[in-house]
């Protein structure tokens, strides 16, 4: 990289400013009372083509502020739009002939930046993004209007003080009064004005220091209808240095969207605690937090000898522990309250992570090193990391911290040392400092198997290619001139997105490989960027309307049916609490203050989940036919079950207790257990049911989880060998049966050939610009060839497949869709058209649907007539649930078929009239003729 200071004698000193230099330790600039710039080049050398490959031109005014930045790529000989330009114009509120003091307050901030991308030999396009600022004498932000025409404007309060906040202790204008939020200007949805106001409180400062303020109320409102409100209190112990000033108390509480003046509110309180951290060694700050939902019940005092109340609670403690030296945290929870405790050296590197360090049982540590270059060995700098099991991997990183080689303990043995270290990957960079390939080593057993990808990149310097190990090219080019975003691979059509300003897209295309337009899908967004309106590549459009969280409460579909969403008004999650299609309701939902689904009701059927604790899983569910299921859990190997009690059986599950893997698990006599490998794979499982022996099934994989083998429960052995440069697989082995593959230049299966003895089969495949599926040629043999081919529309829905037998047809179908995409038409030729369940060979049908995408009628041709079914939805609470079946053509059909169903929606009597019985979990245990 070389520099250069620009073509006139301009300077950061003020060289040619025309002042009198003055040695008063102020700088001289500052006294220039007219317009002054100087530059700097930075200039990006390519030693081996002897070219500039980069320069970065920065102009600079009199007070050293950047106003100018052009970064200039520099293009091969050959092209003809020149170089990539980007061009960062940045103004000030300065005014050149004033001296500094005379300045606004200001003058230092930007008022517009503007970004700019062209080629330097095209005069259009150009593609032009500017961001306006203004501020008051403090510096305070008033309005800023994004490039993307979101306008953010903010107030202040007076230093003196006003309703809402106390004056300034310093008496600066520094608190922020209210920040709006107005969206862009879009003819598409109905993007709402947000705005959130704050209010402060005066605190006494520590050890009689000057008081301060705090941020005590924030309020949101869209479209001046209230949201939420938030209040925040502090402690007020001056001459306690630990806790003076901490958090007391949030209350965060949000209105009832039916009803204004009801409100549901979460409380957060904290406590806090000095105390001694035994694996750090020292004194550390504890802090308690309490979270209490909207529907905490507090527990009453139970007197002496009156029976004990099931708790009411509805809240969640979390205990933290961080250093007094430094904050760091040395003791944290996750969400099901298990412990991880951090430990770092004297560089505050973490140097190990423990899970449940005070529970010996189901202990379990990371831990990582650091090491800088040695020079007697010569090694880079490195850092590893050891896992739960003890397996290690040692990074090797360059100059710039940049990951060059990676090695792992082999503790799978593969290669016959589970000591061993054995390299896992490898990369490289240019002189650009850009990643030009890197390899993932995998280990097929004692062999090392490199899969190398190298990266390409654009006159942008953004990776636009990456020839992967299969020798297939694929691509991605992001223009910001054209805002467009092209996907392809070689040799197949191209994915076309053109963004808009909020970095979504307006349109996305597909070409063929002749380059002609294939298909285009649309998007609308609204003043905030959402999606309002999409019309898909068929012309059918789906509109969307959203709440001020942003989260979807209506949807209209193209034939104009509307699903609508309502969510829990405690929270701003996305949390469903009602579903509804054409206000039809099809399945709620409620949850707790803690955000668990508390109940769920689907199609009429209710099943309540209860929590213990501050648990985040159920401890009890209870179905909808009343039939309750226990869950009991070791929260330190994770969220799935120690234990299922349901009413006929108890299930079993145990775990690694470092890993945290299913080791077995036991139902009623019936068992299942299994063994790993290091990388997380399955090794062996051994499944015993109740009364037989054990059938044990053995597993063997590469590093990168390509299987390698498997042995049966008869103890066949079925192996798989691979291409030894892009890992694809060949072949398949199992006894007298080989199956081998092949490719196409794009990575695509080719075909599928299959030996058995003295049978043989082929598949030879063939596919369109767009990766599907056009052609299956079947070899059987004997000279007898089949062939299916396959044609789609736009949508990638298939529209016809015909199955043919050297020039005879034996089946022709063809599909055709209503404006949801779903088959509306089916017709059918040829000696093999498929049967129906009654033996009529099925000619033509129709299908009718209803706004929740139930049949509800089919028309069926055949040879000689027609039947037309009917599909009954009569269950009011459950419009999904099929009920009956009629018929209009008998005596070929059944007239009537009633279906039967108990509490839990499990079909108990089916078209055949067989009765079905489930478990308690639903599950089917038997069909009675």
């Amino acid at each position: 990289t070389h520099y250069t200071y620009g073509d006139t004698d301009h300077n950061f000193l003020g060289f040619g400013s025309g002042i009198a230099w003055s040695d008063d330790g102020l700088d001289n600039l500052y006294k220039v009372n007219a317009d002054y710039t100087y530059e700097t080049c930075e200039i990006v050398w390519d030693e081996a083509q002897q070219r500039e490959v980069r320069t970065t031109s920065r102009v600079f005014n009199k007070y050293h502020l950047l106003v100018l930045e052009k970064v200039c790529n520099k293009a091969e000989p050959d092209s003809s739009v020149g170089d990539a330009m980007f061009v960062t114009e940045t103004t000030y509120f300065i005014d050149p002939d004033l001296e500094f003091s005379k300045q606004p307050a200001y003058c230092q901030l930007p008022q517009t930046v503007s970004q700019t991308w062209y080629y330097a030999n095209v005069t259009e396009p150009r593609h032009n993004e500017t961001v306006q600022t203004t501020y008051d004498n403090f510096g305070n932000l008033l309005t800023q209007i994004g490039a993307d025409g979101v306008t953010e404007t903010s107030t202040w309060y007076d230093k003196e003080g006003e309703d809402g906040c106390p004056p300034d202790p310093q008496g600066f204008v520094r608190n922020i009064k209210s920040k709006t939020v107005t969206p862009a200007p879009s003819s598409f949805g109905a993007a709402p004005t947000l705005q959130t106001l704050y209010r402060y409180d005066q605190y006494l400062g520590l050890n009689g220091a000057s008081p301060w303020l705090v941020l005590s109320h924030e309020a949101l409102k869209a479209d001046d209808k209230n949201l939420q409100n938030s209040t925040f209190s502090y402690i007020e112990a001056p001459n306690d240095m630990y806790t003076h000033g901490r958090k007391l108390q949030d209350i965060v509480a949000f209105y009832d969207r039916s009803t204004p003046d009801k409100t549901y509110k979460t409380t957060t309180d904290y406590e806090y605690n000095l105390t001694t951290n035994t694996l750090a060694g020292e004194t550390v700050l504890q802090t308690t937090n309490t979270v209490i939902g909207y529907d905490d019940i507090p527990d009453e005092r139970v007197e002496p000898g009156e029976p004990e109340q099931p708790s009411r609670q509805v809240r969640k403690v979390f205990t933290v522990e961080h250093s007094l030296l430094n904050g760091q945290p040395l003791l944290n929870r996750d969400d099901n309250n298990v412990e991880i405790a951090y430990e770092y050296d004297l560089l505050g590197r973490v140097t190990k992570e423990t899970v449940a360090p005070n529970n010996a049982d189901y202990i379990a540590s990371r831990t990582y090193t650091y090491a800088l270059t040695n020079e007697e060995s010569q090694e880079p700098a490195s850092q590893s990391a050891t896992d739960v099991k003890g397996v290690k991997t040692i990074s090797y990183l360059d100059g710039f911290n940049r990951v060059i080689k990676e090695t792992r303990r082999d503790a799978d043995g593969l290669g016959g040392n589970p000591d061993a270290f054995r390299d896992i990957y490898s990369a490289t960079y240019n002189h650009l400092e850009q990643l030009t390939a890197e390899t993932v080593i995998d280990w097929e057993r004692a062999k090392d198997v490199p899969l190398t990808s190298r990266f390409s990149y654009d006159e942008w310097a953004q990776q636009c290619s990456v020839l992967r190990p299969d020798g297939v090219m694929e691509h991605e080019v992001s223009n910001p001139v054209y805002r467009t975003t092209t996907k392809w691979i070689e040799g197949l059509g191209k994915t076309i997105s053109t963004l808009n300003l909020f970095d979504k897209p307006v349109c996305i295309e597909r070409k063929n490989t002749r380059n002609e337009l294939y298909s285009e899908h649309f998007y609308k967004y609204d003043g905030l960027g959402r999606t309002a309106e999409e019309i898909d590549t068929v012309g059918s459009w789906t509109r969307y309307e959203y709440d001020a969280y942003d989260r979807i409460i209506k949807t209209t579909l193209p034939d104009e049916n509307i699903i609508t969403r309502d969510y829990a008004a405690h929270s701003s999650e996305d949390l469903p609490i009602k579903i509804s299609v054409n206000d039809r309701v099809l399945g709620e939902q409620v949850f707790d203050g803690l955000d668990r689904m508390i109940e769920s009701t689907t199609g009429g059927r209710r099943s309540v989940y209860t929590f213990k604790g501050g648990d985040m899983q159920p401890c009890k569910v209870m179905r909808p036919n009343g039939l309750e299921t226990q869950y009991v859990y070791r929260p330190e190997l994770g969220e799935d079950p120690e234990e299922r009690i349901a009413v006929e059986s108890t299930a079993i599950y145990t775990y690694d207790r470092e890993s945290a893997r299913l080791l077995s698990t036991s139902e009623g006599g019936n068992t299942l257990a299994r063994e790993y490998f290091s990388t997380g794979e399955v090794k062996s499982e051994r499944s015993t049911l109740q009364g037989e022996l054990p059938r044990v099934m053995h597993y063997e994989y590469s590093r990168q989880s390509r299987l390698m083998s498997y042995i049966d429960v008869l103890g066949h052995t079925q192996t798989y060998s691979y291409d030894p440069l892009t890992a694809q697989l060949l072949a398949t082995e199992l006894g007298t049966t080989r199956s081998t593959f092949t490719y196409d230049d794009f990575g695509q299966i080719n075909s599928i050939e299959t030996i058995d003895g003295g049978q043989r089969l082929k598949i030879d495949l063939a596919y369109d610009d767009f990766g599907r599926e056009t052609l299956r040629t079947f070899d059987l043999g004997d000279e007898v060839i089949q062939t299916l081919s396959q044609t789609y529309d736009v949508a990638d829905r298939m529209t016809q497949r015909v199955l043919k037998q050297a020039d005879e047809v034996l089946r022709d179908e063809t599909y055709e869709y209503d404006v949801r995409g779903r088959l509306w038409i089916y017709t059918c030729s040829g000696s093999q058209a498929p049967v129906d369940p009654y033996g009529k060979v099925i000619q033509y049908q129709e299908f009718g649907f209803d706004a929740q995408d139930n049949i509800t009628y089919v028309q069926t041709l055949f040879e000689g007539g027609r039947n037309e079914s009917f599909y009954e939805y009569t269950n009011p609470a459950d419009p999904c649930q099929l009920k009956a079946v009629t018929h209009t053509l008998q005596p070929d059909y059944p007239a009537r078929i009633e279906f039967v169903y108990d509490g839990d929606g499990g079909l108990t009597k089916d078209e055949a009239g067989r009765t079905l019985v489930y478990d308690s979990l639903g599950r089917l245990s038997s069909i009675y003729v």
